[in-house]
């Protein structure tokens, strides 16, 4: 966006912008704290009948605290789990819902 025409800029004064490098209309986002290290892959847990399925994940675009992931079996709903998944294994038995659990964008949050 130009700087507007009869801006009053003065000489060392700070301005703020953003550029955007890419832009994908149709992602999966999840927050960075879903996204977890593992060895040399990233890994991140969702919750589907009470049961946590850790997926292999690649990641995309970042922007803030939001991350784009790509992985089988994901899809736009999906509960991720963000507070206390470095403890999931597997098949582990999570508890989602109540005041902790909410909407993402694509996604949405859960706690173990």
């Amino acid at each position: 966006m130009p700087v507007p025409p009869g801006a009053l800029l003065l000489l060392g004064e700070h301005v703020q912008a953003s550029i955007e490098v890419e832009k994908k209309g149709n992602a999966l986002v999840a927050p960075r704290s879903a996204v977890l290290l593992d060895g040399d892959t990233h890994v991140l847990f969702t919750v589907k009948n009470g049961k946590a399925i850790r997926h292999e994940v690649m990641l995309g675009i970042a922007s803030g605290d939001r991350v784009e992931v790509t992985g089988a079996d994901l899809h736009a709903g999906d509960l991720v789990v963000t507070l206390g998944n470095y403890e999931l294994t597997d098949g582990m038995a999570v508890q989602a819902g109540g005041k902790d659990a909410k909407a993402q964008q694509g996604s949405r949050e859960a706690k173990p």
